[in-house]
């Protein structure tokens, strides 16, 4: 009787675990890219930008980044995004990094271009605009300060 009510205990564990990894799986939205519309972009700098960022257009997120990389002849960051296969983008549209909020993450926006040519699966997204430094900024406006440095 102890081994069945342990064996009884185990499969309703397990099943519990297998609800967790379903759940998981389909609140992290993962679907196969092979359906969606690649695209590649080149920062000079991506800071704040990992596999998974959501890529947004006018604030409503139509994909995610798949990967991203060095190239080493340019020393530029490629990100390779996956977009909603029902977005076709004009050539001449823009991306960028953008934080959400004051203290939160980036995410990647994208401005609607408008040529009549569509880029191509797989096609670069040429006007990129990188990362703005915070601690950068703020460490220009202390030191620059006239006041600042007059003393």
């Amino acid at each position: 009787m102890k081994k069945i009510t342990e064996a009884i205990a185990g499969l309703f564990v397990l099943l519990v675990a297998a609800g967790f990894v379903f759940f998981a799986y389909e609140g992290a939205n993962i679907k196969s890219s092979s359906k969606n519309y690649p695209l590649i972009a080149k920062f000079s700098q991506a800071d704040g930008i990992t596999i998974g960022t959501d890529v947004r257009i006018s604030g409503v997120k139509v994909g995610h980044v798949e990967k991203e990389y060095l190239d080493m002849s340019s020393f530029r960051a490629v990100v390779e995004i996956s977009l909603d296969p029902a977005i076709k983008l004009p050539a001449d549209s823009s991306i960028q990094i953008v934080s959400d909020g004051l203290l939160g993450g980036k995410y990647l926006s994208i401005g609607i271009g408008s040529d009549d040519k569509i880029l191509a699966s797989g096609g670069e997204i040429q006007y990129t605009q990188s990362s703005v430094n915070l601690e950068a900024l703020i460490g220009k406006m202390i030191f620059s300060n006239p006041d600042h440095a007059a003393k």
